[in-house]
């Protein structure tokens, strides 16, 4: 019994840990698309009408996200031929001078591609964050809100009465 367990227990060993292995990969694999959908979700373009999108960003906005929206601007704003696309900040909590410095560099790099760029929803606390660290929003185009950002580009409020 001995010597037949001898024989029998690597071979068991052995095939324990190619499942392991396998299970491995494949839970890696699933990981990896449920990582990519929900990247995709934190960056959502949502068009308007053909060449007007808005691009809203909510939560923390790290150096791989602030890269992600970069991206996602360039390559869908691109991809859906838009004229417009408004940021909407007005979800973020916290800037500092690097997501600042990342959506200079989004707006400059729609502006070479023909796409004018309107940041919204900059907060008082942002407002104050922005003077302090002498961040110059004069070449950018800002709007209070939403609302006024689609004002500026042609739309109007339509009453029915």
């Amino acid at each position: 019994m001995l010597s037949v367990s001898k024989i029998i227990d690597p071979f068991l060993d052995e095939i324990s840990y190619i499942f392991s292995q396998i299970y491995e990969v494949q839970n890696k694999k699933k990981i990896d698309i449920a990582y990519t959908a929900l990247e995709e979700l934190s960056v959502p373009i949502v068009p308007i009408t053909p060449g007007v999108a808005v691009m809203p960003i909510i939560g923390e906005i790290d150096t791989h996200r602030s890269t992600l929206i970069m991206q996602t601007g360039l390559d869908k704003s691109a991809h859906m031929e838009l004229s417009h696309l408004i940021l909407d900040i007005s979800g973020v909590q916290i800037v500092d001078t690097m997501i600042v410095n990342n959506l200079f560099n989004l707006v400059q790099a729609l502006r070479l591609l023909g796409i004018e760029t309107i940041l919204t929803g900059i907060r008082p606390e942002i407002a104050q964050t922005s003077v302090r660290l002498g961040i110059d929003f004069r070449k950018i185009n800002t709007k209070a809100t939403l609302e006024q950002a689609l004002e500026g580009i042609g739309f109007r409020r339509v009453m029915n009465k």
